[in-house]
């Protein structure tokens, strides 16, 4: 906030030094900036210097350096789960990255559910669009859907086959995502003999 204590008090005018950021603005009366980013955004530090000056002549001015610290939302989540496999040890998560600019460190990440457990190695990076899956059983898994998935595991219990509740736990405690699904509507319907992912 800035004030003219000159006597009569002047009007000020507000303005940023040198490049302005694509998106952002700074009204000129009352020095409210705002900066419109995408819902997508990665990791960025901005500095701008604001101005402020009266209306005297010459105009009197001052300037204050704003540092602003962008940190992305987290877009990882839980996009297939394969909890009735027609193979014993085919059950799976898969977690998809669904950002296309910032990796996410998944290290000391837990996916739980009500029966099950599996905290991620260090280090377990996430590129933008990649997934992996977490398995119950990785020999199993390999052989039933291939070495061209990434895959860890093995998790500790097991997936509800009638429904569980899913979540991505950050080492701090915060639930970073959750997915609770059942054997009914509005989740389709899978076959006696498993194989259909959901």
């Amino acid at each position: 906030v800035a004030a003219d204590v000159d006597l009569p008090s002047q009007t000020l005018f507000y303005s940023i030094d040198g490049v302005t950021p694509t998106g952002a603005s700074i009204d000129s009366g009352t020095g409210l900036i705002t900066w419109s980013l995408p819902v997508d955004s990665g990791p960025t530090n901005l500095t701008l210097n604001v101005r402020v000056a009266d209306d005297e002549f010459p105009p009197q001015s001052a300037t204050a350096v704003l540092r602003i610290q962008v940190v992305p939302r987290f877009k990882v989540l839980v996009s297939e789960i394969m909890n009735r496999p027609a193979v014993v040890g085919g059950a799976y998560v898969e977690l998809l990255n669904a950002s296309a600019v910032t990796a996410w460190d998944l290290s000391g990440v837990q996916l739980t559910g009500r029966g099950f457990q599996f905290t991620f190695p260090n280090p377990t990076v996430l590129a933008p669009g990649g997934i992996v899956c977490v398995a119950s059983s990785t020999t199993t898994f390999r052989t039933t859907y291939g070495n061209n998935l990434p895959v860890v595991g093995p998790w500790t219990g097991s997936i509800g086959t009638d429904g569980d509740d899913l979540r991505l736990i950050a080492p701090s405690g915060e639930v970073l995502d959750r997915v609770l699904f059942t054997a009914s509507a509005p989740w389709p319907d899978q076959p006696p003999t498993g194989g259909v992912a959901l």
